[in-house]
């Protein structure tokens, strides 16, 4: 049951909760002229992979538990975006949970050093993007009436068009595991703030589906060990990988700074989304979805991560 759940996308999520969605307030599938083309799914295709910071490929040591993360976040600015960005240290992390069928096992992961945006990508950011690249606007949300709250996270936006921002930025988007490891520090925590759910730690639905109305402004929810804010709820969050439910699982994850480029349908989304009640698996770090990378909606936007200069 669990597979064909995983199999259905967003869908997924909706069917999970029992409920369709209809019209425009979860968007629909695109083709923009500002878009390069997407990737036709092949089976034993690959695409290059994009790591950050280059490390050697070594199979990843037994199951460690590294140290807590205690030190306050070291953050600097994208002179390009002004975003604010987040130093995430080389290092090894706990990943994966052993109850979740789609990110088992737990493992050991190792990364070498990056920086990651300590928010997701605002209105604001993405509207003065558009403007330098002569770009459209994505059509608002019916929550944020001609994407009057800039301090709102931008959504509406395909993989494509999430990816083509992060290279304007200087970045590209995160890694599943890259993402991972900004959410949940080093010690595999269960949620962002720790091992509980507690809905007043992030901006999620209460009673029913979609009752928080829309999003909220970045930075106030869902804070990580790593300083990163919304990693839980307010919107899904966009990934450089090809969704695989059994990546985790094979040999080609056991490298440094894994990433899977193996060409499927899918790519992966993280975070959980306003639109959801909690308690939810969607909202651990460990959780995961996957859409099509040509597919928007209102409940999805990004955030990017850049390799560090030295």
């Amino acid at each position: 049951m669990r597979s064909l759940i995983q199999k259905a996308g967003f869908a997924a999520q909706v069917a999970l909760l029992g409920i369709f969605v209809i019209g425009s307030l979860l968007g629909c599938t695109k083709t923009s002229s500002d878009n390069k083309g997407v990737t036709p799914p092949e089976a034993a295709k690959t695409e290059k992979p994009l790591v950050f910071a280059q490390g050697r490929l070594s199979p990843v040591p037994p199951e460690v538990a590294p140290k807590t993360e205690t030190s306050a976040a070291i953050t600097k600015k994208n002179p390009k975006d002004g975003a604010e960005m987040v130093l995430i240290p080389a290092g090894k992390f706990l990943m994966g949970d052993y109850d979740q069928s789609y990110n088992n096992p737990r493992q050991t992961v190792e990364l070498t050093d990056y920086a990651i945006y300590k928010n997701v990508v605002t209105v604001e950011q993405y509207a003065a993007y558009c403007k330098a690249e002569r770009k459209k606007m994505p059509k608002h949300p019916s929550f944020n009436p001609n994407w009057s709250k800039k301090d709102h996270p931008i959504v509406n936006v395909t993989w494509e068009e999430a990816r083509a921002y992060a290279q304007w930025a200087g970045g590209d988007l995160p890694s599943e595991a890259q993402w991972e490891r900004a959410a949940r520090g080093t010690e595999g925590r269960k949620y962002p703030w720790g091992d509980t759910f507690d809905s007043s730690k992030l901006w999620c639905s209460k009673e029913k589906v979609g009752d928080a109305g829309g999003t909220t402004a970045v930075g106030k929810y869902g804070v990580s060990p790593a300083g990163c804010t919304d990693m839980a709820g307010n919107v899904w969050q966009w990934c450089l990988d090809w969704y695989d439910d059994k990546f985790w699982e094979n040999k080609l994850s056991q490298v440094i700074n894994p990433v899977n480029v193996t060409v499927t349908e899918w790519r992966a989304r993280r975070g959980g989304s306003w639109y959801i009640p909690g308690p939810n698996d969607f909202f651990r770090c460990g959780g995961r979805l996957f859409d099509n990378p040509t597919k928007w909606d209102s409940t999805c936007g990004f955030r990017v991560v850049l390799r560090v200069l030295r």
